[in-house]
């Protein structure tokens, strides 16, 4: 296996290569680290030597429902900054006990890099982020294409907003973690102690009130 200081190195300039004008050297240092020590949103395995094929797993899963549209809409790349945000936030709800979107946009507090969109997945049964990745997907059997808010375009009694997320148009850039709740949480009747926790943000972030995904 390479040396985990040679590896360190080659992430800090493949990091630095592409680096984004909001990003400093030392964001560029800590998202380095953060791959290594698989604290970016990685669900983790102990096989360091997964952790790519893991996030390949999620962004096929996107990008397959993306492409599979036919609409000129571009894959969507992982990004380590919105992984870190999205594994601080899950860490959050885990700790905490909180179930509900990240309300925290644009501020200096560890996970405010961006305004995001967000997916939120949390089961006694889900291991993996493509599993989450799959089930908001699979939404697509109750969507009807339409503007955002409108009654008509989400069967009853269903969710929709997952999927219209992962393909939306604008959207460029995703980061997901993975955590598992702590402390007693109350979820629909069900305590949730001990269930994984998946978080996905998205950027630029969709599902904007009176627009079309695509």
């Amino acid at each position: 296996m390479i040396d985990r200081k040679i590896l360190f190195s080659l992430l800090v300039l493949a990091f630095l290569a592409g680096c984004g004008a909001g990003e400093t050297i030392q964001d560029v240092v800590d998202d380095a680290k953060d791959f290594i020590s698989n604290d970016a949103g990685i669900a983790s395995d102990g096989n360091e030597g997964n952790i790519t094929q893991t996030i390949q797993a999620l962004l096929d899963v996107h990008n397959s429902a993306r492409s599979g549209l036919n609409k000129s809409i571009s894959d969507l790349k992982w990004s380590p900054t919105i992984a870190k945000d999205a594994q601080l936030y899950a860490d959050k709800m885990a700790s905490e006990g909180i179930w509900g979107h990240d309300t925290v946009k644009n501020q200096n507090d560890g996970y405010g890099h961006g305004n995001y969109g967000e997916n939120l997945y949390t089961s006694s049964q889900i291991t993996s982020l493509k599993e989450a990745s799959i089930a908001w997907v699979e939404e697509e059997n109750f969507y009807s294409y339409g503007l955002i808010g409108d009654s008509n375009t989400c069967d009853v009694g269903k969710q929709c907003g997952h999927y219209t997320q992962v393909i939306w148009k604008d959207t460029t850039l995703v980061g997901c973690a993975m955590s598992q709740y702590k402390v007693d949480t109350f979820i629909d009747g069900n305590n949730a102690n001990g269930w994984n926790i998946v978080v996905c943000k998205y950027q630029k972030p969709g599902n904007y009130i009176g627009q079309t995904p695509y």
